[in-house]
């Protein structure tokens, strides 16, 4: 059976393999499986971890620089897309509606 490659639009799958589900991955360099992430921390673990100013992940030691350099720049040009279209990717605190009056009524508890 060949193993599942995600979703083959996704650049970083062309570097990993899918293990069960879409969070899990191996990379085809070193045989790395991470659990959790999926490809974006895939494509993290290529650019470096650590080296690439990504603190939550260890980076691969045996990835050509081309493709640590690949990653590095789709990586880059990820976030500003995301900004452009009013995606974060990420939840941030207090940016959900009837926030603000829940911090209120926490804020006047403890006063």
């Amino acid at each position: 059976m060949a193993p599942k490659k995600g979703n083959s639009e996704d650049i970083g799958w062309q570097y990993g393999t899918m293990l069960g589900s879409r969070h899990n991955y191996k990379c085809n360099y070193c045989g790395h499986t991470g659990q959790g992430g999926g490809v974006s921390r895939l494509k993290k673990y290529l650019t470096g971890g650590l080296l690439a100013r990504y603190h939550d992940v260890q980076g691969c030691k045996s990835v050509p620089s081309e493709v640590k350099r690949l990653m590095v720049e789709h990586l880059k040009g990820v976030g500003p897309r995301l900004q452009e279209s009013g995606q974060t990717g990420r939840c941030r605190r207090g940016s959900h509606e009837g926030s603000e009056k829940k911090t209120t009524t926490m804020s006047k508890k403890f006063m």
